[in-house]
């Protein structure tokens, strides 16, 4: 009876205030699995102003973020317990926000149905809403003046007592995310949600966006914006929380460039490798080192010692001191010494060249150049990546000294060396050539050079090898009178295409000039030679005529003596041609026509041969045949070869000569005598050199 007292009791204070809502409950039934809504006894019930329910939904993440206003089963008729408030109170906003659910007609009655989900702007914190303990009010210690206008939420707060709620700003008591829910919609002040298409079209725009901007930074400015980038996203995420009451979430974009970091990472590492494994290659096939050879630096050595360039040496196997591991050396009396390791084993190297120190240590430097300095010590086990860069730095520091001492050693030539790129602009002149030249042209173009050589000269020499691509062998004159021998070629540098060129310039303006006297004395003597030797031919002649009654002894005499007269005659002038030859300049050229030169060379040769009884035949093409060429040179050369035709040709025979253009201008002639041997032919161009001698020779020793 007391207890049903209370409760009537109880009943009745909540009639009395007309202002009372109670919570609903869904529960399962233990022994079925049904559900079923549980509802206050009829008693309270009935003398309240509302029901409303209290669920909380929960994300797939466990916390609380939202709840849906209507919920019930079979239908979504219950409302929340905020929503149940606020039409009572008749602040209910017009038009209901939150998502809405699609609901069929077939709805079952035992399914839970929800409707109008929002998502809560909390308040704050726990005990952010001000709190009264539910004793100190049944104690009286609460004026009720503090009640005036207020929205009473009661429920249990205390730890354990009653359900906590997971929400994003940490747990709450299950009243106070009521309250939270009560304020929302009072004011409606939900938090808005993008749908998930929009979602996604927004994470992928942002995600690409720092992409293209993270694919351009160098590896730590992409670190640096990767953080960035998260922490910007959190913080932007945050002001639209709280301020914009505009909830995207971040966590796909955030994954995303968590993700996009170590691929982009590992594309750049990879084709970074891919490179630098490529250029050691190519290193590897093109730079002057060669494996470490312990035998041959102890024959090196040997042999040095056999020559007197140093006094003795040892290599001795021993423990390292690391204070004088190469390239790190020690001086003794009168030599060096340095420790390495190779093939794991530690070597001590000494070298002892008296009193010669620093010929000791470039013997040394020389000896262990093909030594890296990361063999010297113990290998040690790195990334890969840091071990290629190592050993790319390695060769390109010993290719560097190579060129380092290739250029010393140009520098050093006596003759003068210019080099220049495929667009004729000069990188590099030795000292010769700036002295030579009077100034380095560095930087300057290949043409200028005209300046101080012949232009016509300079001009072909560089048509000839910048674009028909052919070595020059050329002599050409300074403007200051020098003779210079122009050696110039075309090279591949970086083995694509013909892309450096190298001239060397030989000073010749000397040699030329006792040649030039050494050839004046011969036009001299020849010339000297040349006069008695017509005068004694003049009086045979003349003699001849003048007598006629001549014996035959004293005719064959006579014809002895001319025949030798003539043939030393004939020595002379083979001296002036021979001597015009060597001494011919590429400037007194004309334009000779061959077949003029055939019929000139025939005229010249035809008693010869009708005297012998041999036919010349000429054989020639209808086409224009013209050369660039001195003609009496020219002339005398066919003549010289059609001659030694004729005359190795057995009585009765012929001997063809033939004129035709083919790949060229060529003239050929041919004959049916013996031949040359095949072991005399690369001997032809030879000063001097004589066949028919070389074949007596050869006979006299067979016999």
């Amino acid at each position: 009876e007391e207890t049903v007292t209370s409760d009537q009791q109880f009943a009745n204070a909540l009639r009395l205030s007309e202002n009372v809502i109670l919570p609903v409950f869904i529960e399962e039934l233990r022994s079925r699995g049904e559900l079923r809504e549980v509802m206050p006894i009829p008693l309270y019930s009935n003398a309240i102003a509302g029901l409303g329910h209290a669920h909380v939904d929960y994300s797939h993440n466990g916390v609380a973020r939202g709840l849906y206003l209507r919920e019930g089963l079979g239908r979504p008729y219950w409302p929340h317990l905020s929503l149940a408030l606020t039409d009572m109170l008749g602040e209910t906003p017009e038009n209901l926000s939150g998502k809405r659910s699609h609901i069929s007609e077939a709805a079952s009655p035992f399914v839970i149905y929800r409707d109008y989900y929002n998502l809560l702007r909390f308040i704050g914190p726990s005990r952010t809403i001000y709190r009264v303990s539910y004793i100190d009010v049944l104690d009286g210690l609460v004026a009720p003046e503090q009640w005036q206008g207020k929205r009473v939420f009661i429920g249990a707060t205390a730890k354990g007592l009653g359900d906590e709620v997971p929400t994003p700003l940490g747990a709450l008591p299950g009243v106070e995310f009521n309250v939270n829910a009560y304020q929302s919609l009072r004011l409606n002040a939900y938090i808005s949600e993008v749908n998930l298409f929009l979602h996604a079209a927004i994470s992928a725009a942002i995600v690409a966006g720092l992409a293209f901007l993270f694919s351009r930074l160098t590896p730590t400015r992409f670190l640096v914006m990767t953080f960035t980038a998260i922490l910007g996203l959190s913080g932007l995420t945050v002001v639209n929380l709280l301020w914009l009451d505009f909830w995207f979430s971040p966590i796909a974009s955030i994954l995303a460039v968590l993700i996009f970091y170590p691929l982009w990472s590992w594309r750049r590492i990879e084709i970074a490798l891919r490179f630098l494994q490529k250029e050691l290659s190519v290193l590897r096939k093109n730079s002057p080192i060669t494996a470490f050879d312990l035998q041959a630096l102890k024959e090196s050595l040997k042999k040095l010692t056999d020559i007197g360039v140093i006094n003795d040496w040892s290599l001795d196997e021993q423990a390292i001191d690391p204070n004088n591991a190469w390239p790190k050396v020690s001086y003794f009396n009168g030599g060096v010494m340095t420790d390495f390791y190779h093939q794991e084993l530690p070597f001590r190297l000494k070298i002892d060249g008296g009193d010669k120190d620093n010929q000791c240590m470039s013997i040394l430097s020389a000896l262990l150049s093909d030594l890296n300095i990361k063999n010297a010590l113990p290998a040690d086990s790195y990334e890969l990546v840091e071990k290629t860069v190592e050993e790319i730095y390695s060769i390109k520091d010993v290719a560097k000294k190579a060129q380092l001492r290739m250029n010393k050693s140009m520098a050093e030539l006596q003759d003068a060396v210019m080099v220049a790129d495929a667009a004729g602009k000069i990188i590099f002149t030795n000292e010769n050539f700036r002295s030579l030249f009077f100034g380095s042209f560095v930087g300057r173009s290949v043409i200028d050079l005209q300046d101080s050589i012949s232009a016509y000269a300079w001009l072909g020499i560089l048509r000839s090898l910048m674009q028909d691509q052919e070595r020059v062998y050329q002599e050409i004159k300074t403007t200051g009178k020098r003779c210079l021998l122009c050696q110039a070629a075309i090279i591949a540098d970086q083995q694509v295409a013909n892309d450096t060129l190298v001239f060397v310039f030989t000073d010749v303006t000397q040699l030329r000039d006792l040649e030039r006297g050494k050839n004046e004395a011969l036009a001299f003597l020849s010339h000297d030679m040349r006069s008695p030797i017509v005068s004694l031919i003049s009086l045979i002649e003349s003699y001849r005529i003048n007598n006629t009654d001549i014996n035959d002894t004293k005719l064959e005499f006579m014809e002895q003596v001319e025949y030798f007269a003539r043939k030393n005659l004939k020595y002379s002038e083979d001296f002036l041609q021979l001597s015009r030859a060597e001494n011919i300049s590429r400037d007194v050229f004309q334009l000779v026509d061959m077949h003029g030169v055939i019929d000139g060379a025939y005229a010249q040769v035809f008693g010869f041969s009708s005297h012998k009884n041999v036919d010349i035949i000429i054989d020639r093409t209808d086409e224009d045949c013209w050369v660039s060429g001195d003609v009496h040179l020219l002339e005398r050369a066919v003549t010289n070869i059609l001659y030694n035709a004729v005359q190795h040709t057995p009585t009765g025979n012929k001997v063809t000569i033939r004129l035709y253009a083919q790949q060229g201008i060529q003239v050929v002639v041919s004959d049916t005598g013996a031949g040359i041997p095949s072991d005399l032919i690369p001997h032809l161009f030879e000063p001097y050199f004589r066949a028919r001698k070389k074949q007596q020779d050869q006979s006299e020793r067979n016999r």
